[in-house]
């Protein structure tokens, strides 16, 4: 799969030289944080590069606003500071500061692989939230599922992989294969189904859930509450 990088800087050529150099393909550069959103909502990229200082929307406005807006992946993140800027303190983005060079870009952006990030902290609250109103009981298994669904917001193409890519990703995250990952998170979900709030679990999964299996599937789970993240709120 060719890797896409969005360099947001008014002069991008050190930055989109460092992201070719860190292996990706295909680098789109732009001269201001509007334009960079803008490209984002239109293609989906691995990477978000950006200086601190844009015009219009600075890099920490832009980053804000990538976090907040629903897409399919969120890119990883890392912020370009000028030669003694220090950045705030952050969990979302990797920062570097100038001059850059193609391993300290690198490093930053292995930082921030999905399964070395953390999702905004009420993103987290809210997916517990979800999972609890569901009859979800407190168990390993659980854990596995809410980190399943973390994942699942930070970039949606883990859903179309779940035994080979997202079970295996959660799992080194509790010390766990893949399998046993799957298993806990089956059976926290069956027995949310069997003692947890019908009217909860209507209101979330409606019809959609096949009546004669009854409870749904590990990835139907992990869909609907990832999708509850990305577009809760949104007009």
């Amino acid at each position: 799969m060719a890797l896409c990088a969005v360099i947001a800087s008014i002069d991008g050529g050190e930055l989109a030289a460092c992201a070719s150099a860190a292996g990706f393909a295909e680098v789109i550069s732009v001269r201001d944080g509007l334009s960079a959103l803008r490209r984002l909502r239109e293609r989906t990229a691995d990477a978000l590069i950006a200086d601190a200082v844009l015009p219009g929307l600075d890099g920490l406005g832009l980053f804000r606003r990538v976090l907040e807006s629903p897409l399919r992946v969120h890119p990883a993140m890392v912020l370009a500071l000028p030669e003694g800027m220090s950045a705030p303190p952050h969990e979302e983005f990797a920062a570097v500061e100038r001059p850059l060079s193609v391993e300290r870009v690198r490093a930053a952006l292995e930082s921030q692989r999905p399964e070395n990030r953390a999702i905004p902290e009420e993103k987290r609250r809210r997916a517990r939230e979800a999972l609890s109103s569901l009859g979800v009981p407190d168990h390993r298994g659980t854990d596995c599922l809410a980190r399943a669904v973390e994942l699942a917001w930070l970039d949606g193409r883990y859903l179309s992989a779940l035994t080979s890519r997202l079970y295996p990703a959660v799992g080194r995250s509790f010390g766990m294969d893949g399998r046993a990952v799957e298993r806990a998170i089956r059976y926290v979900i069956d027995a949310a189904w069997r003692m947890g709030e019908i009217e909860a679990q209507y209101q979330i999964f409606g019809n959609t859930v096949d009546a004669r299996r009854g409870s749904p599937t590990c990835g139907e789970m992990i869909a609907r509450i990832a999708d509850i993240l990305r577009w809760e709120g949104r007009a």
